[in-house]
């Protein structure tokens, strides 16, 4: 017996990407409420440090695999333009770089090296690919996902200068951000 899943329809597929993104927020929420002494403090940390302890590890990992994932079944079957199928693939490949690379990223400096490289590889996608879209879409408040993405891109290069210290702000923002401008993207064009 062959199983075949089908292609399924615009409104299956935003319940896919919605489900992905609550997920998201919800797994980072809940990682907050269990150890909000990681971004409630001066020298605030990046979103990756949850990963790395026991208490938040699960809820850290299920929001990084509920949007990728999510953005991987989307963009390999739902019938969308081919740039943007490769977007979605691309964000949920980036998205499990990230979370692969998060649990040994203290073990040596290699893999700390590669974990930075992997969470400034997704900010930077995000960044591009959000203003990709905001310029060839026209859903009333692309503008506004393309400016909060902006601010987010700006803060996490204010703290890779030591400007300031606002990464976990800067990865929300930048994540949100792309998000919504995703939805209302394959809104748009499915």
């Amino acid at each position: 017996m062959v199983f075949r899943v089908g292609r399924f329809s615009r409104d299956v597929a935003l319940g896919i990407l919605l489900l992905g993104q609550v997920v998201l927020v919800l797994g980072l929420a809940v990682c907050v409420v269990l150890r909000p002494g990681l971004v409630v403090k001066r020298d605030e940390s990046g979103v990756s440090n949850y990963g790395i302890h026991l208490r938040t590890a699960v809820p850290y990992s299920l929001a990084l695999v509920g949007a990728g994932a999510s953005s991987l079944i989307v963009g390999l079957r739902h019938r969308l333009p081919r740039s943007d199928r490769a977007l979605l693939v691309a964000y949920g490949t980036l998205m499990g770089g990230e979370l692969l690379s998060t649990y040994p990223y203290r073990v040596n400096e290699a893999w700390h090296t590669l974990h930075l490289a992997m969470g400034f590889a997704l900010v930077a996608f995000e960044f591009l690919s959000v203003w990709w879209w905001g310029t060839r879409s026209r859903f009333p408040l692309r503008w506004w996902g393309v400016a909060v993405e902006t601010v987010g891109l700006a803060l996490a290069l204010a703290t890779l200068a030591a400007v300031v210290h606002a990464l976990f702000l800067a990865e929300v923002l930048t994540s949100v951000s792309w998000g919504a401008v995703m939805m209302g993207r394959v809104r748009e064009v499915s």
